[in-house]
């Protein structure tokens, strides 16, 4: 994880694991001092693109405080835990609205281990702030018309592990956004019954193979989506509505 307490450092880090090979970085859920939309993390953002690596938000990666004990409150308290998103959907709405993926186009985030079911009310809760109400209308522009949820499908990738709800909406996602994983070996990864939680939530829908990519790797680890490496005999899949006509191959 980059220590973005000090960008210098949270940089030079990011270099370093590019030249060792690794594919991403994870950065704080919730950093100590400034949100994301502080101009402070400029330097990560344009380092982050420049190195074409993209950048996570794992739940349970808020950063300590003094004063508070050792434990992040999502990880323990049932409660925290139900309401886990809301941390990551203050960082990406921090990134979107202070104009991130405009000056760094090709930057990517990732919210990891989140569930995706939270997303399509966040995006349109930010769309319409943005295109409705003073608070929004009154902020910074977007060039070209665009609205906050542009962003997000442009630049922001989602994983889910058995969200049937989110899978369900997910036509206001966009299915390229969509990650699946298992988070083994962690205990509440959908192993070892993995392929029949996909096939539950996943029910109803038809299937069709359009690309290989690394999946399944261990926790800790990152897939990048420039990656085309395969895992032996792993593949993804993309879902369309079993009434609907698959679109044409790219």
């Amino acid at each position: 994880m980059l220590n973005v307490d000090d960008v210098q450092e949270a940089v030079g880090e990011l270099q370093r694991a590019a030249r060792l090979g690794l594919a991403g970085a994870l950065i704080p859920l919730r950093p100590l001092e400034h949100r994301y939309d502080h101009p402070m993390y400029e330097p990560v953002w344009a380092a982050a693109q420049d190195l074409a690596m993209p950048l996570s938000l794992h739940t349970g990666t808020r950063r300590w405080r003094p004063g508070a004990d050792g434990d992040d409150p999502t990880l323990v308290d049932i409660v925290e835990r139900t309401n886990k998103e809301h941390d990551v959907r203050v960082a990406l709405a921090a990134l979107i609205f202070a104009g991130v993926f405009e000056r760094y186009p090709q930057l990517k985030v990732g919210a990891v281990e989140f569930e995706v079911a939270w997303a399509p009310y966040c995006l349109g809760s930010m769309d319409n702030l943005y295109t409705e109400q003073a608070i929004g209308v009154r902020g910074r522009r977007f060039k070209g018309g665009a609205v906050p949820s542009d962003c997000f499908h442009q630049n922001i990738f989602l994983s889910f592990q058995e969200d049937a709800v989110g899978i369900q909406m997910r036509a206001l996602l966009g299915v390229e956004t969509l990650l699946w994983a298992s988070d083994y070996p962690h205990a509440e990864s959908t192993f070892p019954h993995s392929r029949a939680i996909v096939e539950r939530i996943l029910q109803g829908y038809r299937t069709r193979r359009r690309r290989r990519l690394p999946v399944g790797i261990p926790h800790g680890c990152i897939a990048s989506t420039k990656r085309t490496d395969p895992l032996p005999g792993v593949s993804v899949h993309t879902v369309w509505p079993s009434h609907a006509a698959p679109p044409a191959t790219p």
